[in-house]
């Protein structure tokens, strides 16, 4: 019982963490087409402190679902 319900609560997390980065690949894209064409540090910069935020959450957050879909099945 206290399995299916941490599993259920991690696949809730999974995907509302899905869902807040979505909105956010528009914002990489830009700096990234942003610094192909200046080319400047500042404008790499940003491009990568968006991917040191943004990759690490996306990482998290398929782990999350793939133990929670697993939990999910194996009880």
């Amino acid at each position: 019982m206290l399995k299916k319900l941490l599993s259920v609560v991690l696949i809730f997390i999974g995907i509302s963490l899905l869902i807040s980065l979505i909105p956010k690949i528009p914002l990489i894209i830009s700096a990234f087409s942003k610094a192909m064409i200046n080319q400047q540090g500042g404008d790499w910069g940003s491009f990568a402190g968006l991917l040191t935020i943004y990759v690490p959450i996306g990482i998290l957050d398929y782990f999350l679902l793939k133990f929670g879909f697993k939990l999910f099945r194996n009880d």
